[in-house]
């Protein structure tokens, strides 16, 4: 099974014959989507008043990005890699200090769990206030500024 298709085999719809990474990016549907990812668009359109400009999941990776208020939010997921982790190549909230990315990591957490999936790593951590999200979170870095979960 490719990577980009463990997210479909718990959804109990039909997955025979779909090839999920040749999909068009445009193809964001309740069959076409992993049900799993729902929750993680509603938190960023959310976060944006539902203003999403950018919203695909294609070849491994979701991706969304929303503005308000002279702001934006942003965020790509990408699943694989060593130890099939949960990468989280980019992430930004337009609200702070608000429980926006603890939501976050509850709904990764229940990816992980559903999926089986390796540990989550927030990759690139260059914000004082993430590098404390992740120590707080048990999160270790590694030399490449990523911090990755302990699990």
């Amino acid at each position: 099974m490719h990577a980009s298709n463990i997210f479909y085999e718990f959804d109990n719809r039909s997955t025979k014959g779909f090839d999920y990474n040749t999909l068009p990016k445009s193809s964001i549907n309740t069959e076409t989507f992993p049900i799993s990812f729902f929750s993680i668009v509603a938190l960023f359109g959310e976060d944006c008043h539902y203003n999403i400009g950018t919203l695909y999941g294609w070849r491994s990776r979701l991706y969304i990005s929303g503005e308000y208020s002279e702001d934006n939010n942003t965020f790509m997921l990408r699943y694989g890699g060593t130890d099939n982790r949960l990468i989280v190549a980019r992430v930004k909230f337009i609200s702070r200090r608000q429980g926006k990315m603890t939501e976050l990591y509850k709904i990764l957490k229940h990816i992980q769990k559903i999926y089986k999936t390796g540990p989550i790593v927030i990759e690139s951590v260059t914000s004082d206030e993430m590098v404390n999200w992740c120590i707080k979170n048990g999160f270790n870095i590694n030399s490449f500024n990523d911090y990755i979960e302990c699990i």
